[in-house]
């Protein structure tokens, strides 16, 4: 049973400890020498003893200032360790010794009394009072008197550092407890002081992309020289991410002009991840003759690409014609004429018409097939010439 004095000592420790800052968490257990536990080392350890046997007496007074009344409070989720019949609990916020600006609880479990040399078991109670999860959280066991550890569940690390269980990530309001098991080879007290220690990462990530610009060039493959040929581009983004600012351009070879001029220049805008647009211009040549140049694709940000080199070929057609007839003709007999078209450039003279006008004086009788008279006039439908 822990005395009323010992009870108001324990009250002071606790305000001691608020003042300077100390963030440990120490307790000690009296072995059977009938004294009352004491703290560990030279310090002033912080206690906060809630023996479970018997409520205290009223704390008596210490002779320099009055004792100021200290309320023990269950942590922000509730939690409070349930201890049976001789045992006594220590707590302490982390990392400020307030509640109201701490992470973590820590509570000790531990008998109020033990029989040198035997062993018996303690408890860290250790619990995450934040709606969020704290990780790497570790208990460090800082000091001990007295006292040797033979095994705990889970195990600590042992090293230079010390005594470390590292519990991992602790979830909201979530509790994780530490078996420990230790005896005392001395008579007097026994403890140990703890703190704990949590130490989240802040992640962040951001999205690579790699875009990337094809360019396709098509044209009319063959037009005579009069027709219009229509020239296409089309641009793709077959990578990740946007290509922002895409402008198509060509240099039309010479002889060749869209809109009066030799060069294209054609805004597409920003093209996203696997996005085609297709834009065309009208191009005139002014002779015949194979017109081939490739195309580009820019964009803002460094992009570029090249297309292949299609190739127009203008034709045209050249017509000649022929007629032959008698050299002298008798009045009121018929007169013959034979016309011959012919066809010596490189393009098709498509749907040829041969229109013949009659002499004066002179009448229609009669023609080959495909001819049609009119007044003073006979057409031919010739068809195409090659």
């Amino acid at each position: 049973m822990i005395s009323s004095t010992r009870y108001t000592r324990a009250a002071a420790a606790i305000l001691i400890a608020g003042l300077f800052g100390v963030l440990g968490a120490c307790e000690s257990t009296a072995s059977d020498s009938g004294k009352a536990p004491r703290g560990v080392g030279s310090g002033s350890p912080t206690f906060l003893h809630r023996p479970s046997q018997q409520a205290p007496k009223p704390a008596a007074k210490i002779p320099t200032e009055p004792v100021k009344k200290v309320t023990v409070r269950a942590n922000d989720c509730g939690y409070e360790p349930k201890v049976g019949p001789g045992m006594s609990v220590a707590g302490l916020p982390f990392p400020t010794g307030d509640r109201a600006t701490s992470a973590l609880m820590l509570h000790q479990v531990m008998p109020a009394e033990v029989r040198r040399g035997a062993e018996f078991g303690y408890q860290y109670h250790v619990t995450n009072t934040t709606s969020g999860t704290l990780q790497n959280v570790a208990v460090v066991l800082e000091s001990r008197s007295n006292l040797d550890v033979i095994s705990a569940s889970p195990a600590p690390m042992t090293g230079q550092g010390g005594t470390v269980w590292s519990l991992g990530d602790l979830g909201p309001c979530e509790t994780r407890v530490i078996d420990v098991t230790a005896t005392a080879d001395s008579t007097g007290t026994a403890g140990n002081c703890v703190s704990v220690s949590y130490n989240n990462s802040l992640c962040a990530v951001t999205n690579v992309v790699d875009p990337d610009l094809t360019i396709e060039k098509r044209v009319t493959p063959k037009v005579l020289r009069c027709d219009p040929i229509t020239i296409t581009y089309n641009v793709c983004n077959p990578g990740t991410g946007v290509a922002a600012g895409v402008v198509v351009r060509d240099t039309l070879p010479a002889g060749l002009t869209a809109n009066g001029s030799r060069n294209v220049e054609i805004p597409v805008g920003d093209l996203a991840s696997g996005e085609c647009r297709e834009v065309s211009v009208t191009a005139m040549a002014s002779g015949t003759g194979e017109y081939c140049s490739p195309a580009n694709a820019k964009s803002a940000d460094g992009l570029s690409a090249k297309s292949s080199e299609p190739c127009t070929v203008v034709v045209a057609p050249k017509l000649a014609i022929t007629c032959n007839a008698r050299d002298r003709q008798y009045i009121n007999r018929n007169a013959e004429y034979e016309f011959e078209v012919t066809n010596s450039g490189d393009g098709v003279a498509a749907n040829a018409v041969v229109n013949v006008s009659l002499p004066a004086g002179a009448e229609f009788i009669s023609a080959s097939s495909g001819a049609v008279p009119s007044q003073g006039a006979v057409a031919f439908q010739v068809g195409d010439l090659n």
